[in-house]
């Protein structure tokens, strides 16, 4: 990578990454954004899909509302199924428009920005793994390699935003802070390639612990399981998943999971993170780099 005089350089094309980036490019400011996945991981892997409606309202200004509300769905009503008991909460009646939030998987709305913004003449350098971090009082040097093989390039940025989540080297570098307390809970987080039984968020609340079933897709459903501690992905082989799942949101007249390949398997240890401050210098910490509710 060569080096290169920026007003801003941006770590991490994550939601709050790419947003700068686009306010950044209609406004004519200078930038790049440097992200450690190569283009086509960005809509691989499923993440977060569900977006506030007074989020959507404030992306409006600079179009990038445009593919959650073409592409996107609503919901308004969560269903807490306790004991075989089924108890409808709608929230979305509280919400401006009483439709409640969006539906739209985080790694679709990444991707569908990040091609935006490459159309529209904005730089993201794919690959590229930032080393090292300097900054004085006229800016900052961050260090990145695209071959680990390779010597590092450097960027020379007025600002430098860290998006780079809850790993953040940029918070790291700059030496900010971290706060975190650890809960005693684990939970099996699933991908099922598989319609949603409902379109409801669902929460099943048993003596065996917690489980929910979160619409991504038309084909595809986020199901959560809590799990012991000490318990690995290992431990939970399909049909332990299904039946587990069965059990926990079992409920007169309500439709079971619907079962299909479960695509992605993940452990998830809840823990809140945060980190202070979110500035140092011409350094700023934002996205998921500043906090996060679960690794």
């Amino acid at each position: 990578m060569n080096s290169q005089r920026l007003r801003v350089c941006i770590v991490g094309a994550g939601p709050a990454g790419l947003a700068l980036a686009h306010i950044l490019q209609q406004a004519k400011i200078s930038f790049v954004v440097l992200e450690r996945q190569q283009g086509e991981e960005l809509r691989a892997k499923t993440k977060a899909g569900l977006i506030e409606p007074r989020v959507v309202a404030a992306l409006r200004p600079f179009g990038l509302d445009e593919p959650i509300l073409k592409r996107g769905g609503r919901n308004g009503i969560a269903e807490f199924r306790i004991d075989g008991k089924v108890f409808v909460v709608d929230y979305g009646r509280l919400t401006e428009d009483g439709k409640g939030h969006f539906v739209y998987a985080q790694n679709e709305l990444v991707a569908d920005w990040a091609e935006a913004l490459i159309a529209a003449g904005g730089e993201i350098r794919f690959g590229a793994r930032v080393t090292n971090v300097a900054q004085d009082a006229n800016g900052v040097d961050v260090r990145a390699t695209r071959d680990p093989n390779d010597a590092p390039g450097t960027i020379r940025a007025d600002i430098l935003v860290g998006c780079d989540g809850a790993g953040s080297i940029v918070a790291r570098e700059a030496g900010v802070m971290t706060m975190e307390v650890s809960h005693p809970f684990r939970w099996l987080a699933l991908i099922a390639a598989a319609a949603p039984s409902s379109l409801r968020t669902v929460y099943g609340l048993h003596r065996r612990g917690f489980s929910a079933l979160m619409r991504r897709a038309s084909n595809s459903t986020r199901y959560y399981l809590e799990v012991p501690v000490g318990d690995t992905v290992a431990d939970w082989p399909d049909e332990r998943v299904w039946k587990e799942l069965d059990a926990r949101m079992d409920a007169p007249g309500e439709a079971p999971p619907v079962r299909g390949e479960l695509v992605e398997r993940d452990i998830l240890d809840l823990r809140v993170r945060v980190r202070e401050p979110m500035q140092n210098g011409r350094i700023f910490i934002a996205g998921d780099g500043t906090w996060r509710s679960w690794t």
